[in-house]
């Protein structure tokens, strides 16, 4: 269960975070919480490498890897942004060459999405939120 930390709860970081991550302390002398990093992706066998595992269990990694279920594109960002790349440059248009599909591309993901994100957001990243930890704690 979580709850919104209050106050008088922001200066604990154990409390605040749970008891994950190393602890550091800092120049004026707080002691804070260094988190793990959560990265979620798809089952793709590469993800899975024996390469990729043994670099994750070395000591002081502080890489979670959570794997989104097999088929289900809809939880997956970057397929929510090649729809919404296709439904922009693909859905009833033609393009005369490569080249000109190839530019059209890369101009609707560097100017376009950065320009409109405000209004493709939602499409593109839905349930995936932002969540300041800090704001929450664990209760037992």
């Amino acid at each position: 269960m979580m709850r919104r930390a209050g106050k008088d709860d922001a200066g604990d970081a154990r409390h605040a975070c749970g008891d994950t991550g190393a602890r550091a302390k800092c120049k004026d002398g707080r002691v804070t919480v260094i988190r793990n990093s959560h990265v979620f992706l798809d089952n793709a066998r590469y993800h899975h490498a024996v390469l990729v595992q043994e670099w994750l269990a070395q000591p002081g990694r502080r890489i979670t890897l959570h794997f989104i279920p097999a088929y289900c594109p809809h939880l997956n960002p970057i397929e929510r942004l090649w729809g919404l790349m296709h439904k922009h440059l693909t859905h009833n248009k033609f393009w005369p060459d490569y080249r000109e599909f190839a530019e059209a591309m890369l101009g609707f993901l560097r100017d376009k999405v950065p320009k409109r994100w405000d209004e493709f957001r939602d499409s593109v990243t839905d349930n995936f939120r932002v969540i300041q930890p800090n704001d929450f704690r664990l209760l037992a």
